[in-house]
């Protein structure tokens, strides 16, 4: 009788089992990169003193090998590229280093590393509750996060730097000892100073947050359109109405639009969700306007939500001392009328 034979089928390399460990500038890397919702990087993790950091590497612009064959001039121009990127990142991390608020990821280290640039920050873990779950918390939650994002982005503005790529990926949330929630403000290496606004085709971010004058400055390939930290703040307008109901605010126009800010930028209304309180939608409206030079500042924006802590707190207060005042009221009815009282309930109590 013949015997088959199955021959076994050579076991797929694992990339992992192939790594070998190495070290960047002193900071052991143990694992292989990822470039899994990178953009324009690869990143892992790495350790340092024992302490375990987060760690990206860029993938332009790239100093040029030495044994690359290309011109001189071209060897030239791109080293030339490569400082000018690398000083103007320092000069804005150095600036978001300084306004941190306790609530930004901001760079631990900053460095060239052979023939590519290297940030190293802080590692945070994410909790298991999405972004896009929050809006199921209770109103006092939201006001929260809110308020830490109005707090870190005023202090951003105050020092005139733009986030530019403003998103719910980039605010990861963290449960506080209170069981509230807060949230880490991420990845700033979109971000430029007010006076130093990038060409347009070195804007990115998240086309859905862009505000209206930076998609008309991509556009017009910067001949339109003046960016500042105004910008953030339709973005993070935006971001409030999600935070609040869930959703994007709707455009009432029979126009398709790809993205809320074209939809401003073309004079069409924005429509706000029902859902959302009289006072969350008159400062979302003032966050969404049009016009960056009417449009509410971020330091007006925590101003509001502090205010409202404080309406509401008093009102509540005043409820409670309504409330006693009425208890107390009813009490002395009941105890005045004891005497008079022939019911069968003349003897009850009342706590």
């Amino acid at each position: 009788m013949a015997v088959e034979i199955k021959m076994k089928s050579k076991a797929t390399s694992d990339p992992d089992l192939e790594f070998k460990p190495y070290t960047i500038n002193g900071y052991f890397v143990s694992k292989p990169f990822t470039s899994n919702d990178s953009g324009f990087s690869k990143w892992g993790f790495c350790t340092k003193f024992g302490k375990e950091l987060f760690i990206k590497e860029f993938l332009s612009p790239k100093y040029p090998a030495d044994d690359v064959e290309i011109s001189e001039t071209r060897r030239k121009n791109q080293i030339k590229e490569c400082e000018e990127w690398f000083e103007q990142h320092s000069k804005v991390y150095k600036t978001i280093m300084h306004c941190n608020g306790g609530n930004m990821i901001v760079p631990i280290d900053f460095f060239k590393y052979k023939n590519n640039f290297y940030l190293v920050t802080e590692k945070v873990e994410a909790n298991d509750v999405g972004f896009d779950e929050i809006n199921k918390k209770s109103l006092s939650q939201k006001h929260i996060l809110m308020m830490v994002l109005a707090n870190e982005f005023s202090r951003l503005e105050a020092a005139g730097v733009v986030h530019s790529d403003i998103k719910p990926n980039n605010m990861i949330l963290k449960t506080t000892i209170d069981d509230f929630f807060t949230v880490k403000i991420i990845d700033f290496d979109c971000s430029f100073l007010e006076d130093n606004v990038p060409y347009s085709d070195d804007i990115h971010g998240d086309l859905v947050y862009f505000s209206p004058e930076t998609i008309l400055y991509i556009d017009s390939e910067g001949e339109e359109g003046v960016i500042t930290t105004k910008a953030d703040v339709f973005s993070i307008g935006i971001i409030f109405h999600e935070l609040l109901c869930g959703s994007l605010p709707k455009v009432d126009s029979d126009d398709e639009y790809s993205y809320i800010g074209e939809a401003v930028l073309n004079g069409e209304k924005l429509i706000l969700n029902n859902q959302i309180s009289e006072e969350y939608r008159k400062l979302i409206e003032k966050m969404l306007v049009e016009d960056p030079e009417e449009r509410i500042t971020m330091k007006e924006v925590f101003n509001s939500l502090y205010d409202m802590v404080n309406i509401n707190k008093k009102n509540d207060d005043k409820h409670k001392t309504e409330k006693t005042d009425f208890i107390k009221s009813e009490s002395y009815k009941l105890e005045s009328d004891k005497s008079n009282n022939t019911s069968p309930w003349k003897k009850a109590t009342f706590d």
